[in-house]
């Protein structure tokens, strides 16, 4: 008999689910031990119950769950510029979850660890002496972007600083989840995304992907500990999302031009933007038609990297055999510009990389009557229109309101 933690047990073996418990009530379920997508392995969770009242939880069940996960990297491995792990929540009644809350949230440097505890609004606010549940968030050497909180799904992105990697090693984290009542498990979809320095990454991406598993909830819950929130006095506020959603269009031209498109890309990583492009998102097979489609409606915006094919493909002065994806993508563009012209203009950003000519824009962006962003140099300093068109404040701070883009797929 084995003790089999994950993917399909081999015949004649069983498979064995174990929860553990100690006195002091905490519970650690096996589920989701030893579970990894490339470089990047979950470990046992801490779910726990809590008493939250009404008004708050809508009559949904509450719980607080402990996330624990691994980077392990080969010595011989190219650094990694950042990686982001996700965790999407569903029910099998299709029915939502959201994650109320989350730590860590977005920093901008390296943190201490730090004690936290849950309030009676279901937030987690910084310790202080009076009661309540403490809860550990270990040191943590890298920054951390946060994206999703108060919707399905919560994702953190790790990013090094220049001229380094991602540094190896466990990590934790927390999620507190309201559940339709009564459920007795979700369904937990794993996701992982991995960044090279961008020579590495053009000819190659680490392994990505998702993966499901299920996560029990109540099953033993009468035993459990049920955590009760502290009252602390504070009114609600709004959820964090973290910067935009921000999906980018480019075609590619030549090495040179690519390149410049990555570079540009991770300045807009370190600056918070969820960026999403289509190297980054390599990893099984699959429909880049679907993939881009998913991509332009789940996108706060959409940044077009003007070049000569791209203003090609979006005037129809290419042949239907040249660039595909980037014809596929801006006809997509075109047809929601159309379905309506006033959202879809706000949304639509195009830039001027260094080097690159205003001319190249495709005409049904309106270059001659809209704006364009320029980018004389790839530098914080220079994207400051392009970042105050995503929303972003004159203190260098994101919204803090829910994306209506950041949602399970």
């Amino acid at each position: 008999m084995s003790l089999m933690t994950n993917g399909n047990v081999p015949e004649n073996e069983m498979r064995i689910e174990l929860t553990f418990t100690d006195q002091g009530g905490r519970w650690v379920d096996s589920v989701p031990e030893g579970i990894s997508l490339g470089a990047l392995t979950l470990h046992g969770w801490e779910v726990h119950p809590v008493s939250a009242l009404p008004d708050v939880s809508g009559g949904m069940d509450c719980y607080l769950i402990k996330v624990n996960y691994e980077l392990e990297l080969a010595a011989d491995s190219a650094p990694l510029t950042w990686y982001e792990a996700g965790f999407a929540f569903t029910t099998d009644s299709g029915k939502p979850v959201t994650m109320v809350d989350a730590l860590p949230r977005s920093t901008s440097d390296r943190a201490d660890e730090g004690l936290y505890t849950l309030t009676d609004w279901l937030h987690l606010v910084p310790y202080t002496a009076g009661g309540g549940i403490q809860l550990v968030l270990p040191q943590m050497w890298d920054v951390v972007h946060a994206f999703g909180i108060g919707g399905p799904q919560v994702r953190w992105r790790h990013l090094a600083r220049p001229g380094e990697g991602v540094g190896a090693g466990s990590g934790v984290a927390w999620i507190v989840a309201l559940v339709p009542k009564g459920s007795p498990e979700v369904l937990v979809e794993f996701s992982v995304r991995y960044a090279l320095n961008i020579d590495d990454m053009i000819d190659a991406i680490p392994t990505q992907g998702t993966k499901q598993f299920p996560l029990k909830l109540r099953e033993g819950i009468v035993d459990r500990l049920v955590i009760e929130p502290v009252t602390v006095g504070e009114e609600p506020r709004p959820s964090i999302k973290g910067g935009p959603r921000v999906f980018m269009c480019y075609a590619h031209d030549d090495g040179e031009r690519v390149r410049q498109a990555f570079q540009f890309g991770e300045l807009l990583v370190r600056l918070g933007v969820d960026l999403h492009m289509d190297k980054t998102s390599e990893g099984p097979r699959q429909d880049w038609f679907d993939w881009a489609i998913q991509q332009i409606r789940k996108a706060d915006f959409i940044v077009i990297i003007a070049s000569p094919k791209c203003r090609a493909a979006g005037d129809a002065e290419i042949d239907d055999q040249s660039h595909p994806g980037i014809r596929t993508e801006l006809a997509m563009i075109k047809s929601k510009l159309h379905e309506d012209r006033k959202l879809w203009t706000s949304k639509l950003l195009p830039v001027v990389l260094p080097g690159e000519n205003v001319s190249n824009i495709p005409l049904f962006l309106s270059p001659s009557c809209a704006d364009y962003y320029v980018i004389d140099e790839v530098a914080e300093e220079a994207l400051e229109s392009l970042l105050r068109a995503m929303g972003r404040t004159e203190s260098g701070e994101w919204p803090r309101t829910q994306s209506a883009g950041d949602e399970f797929s």
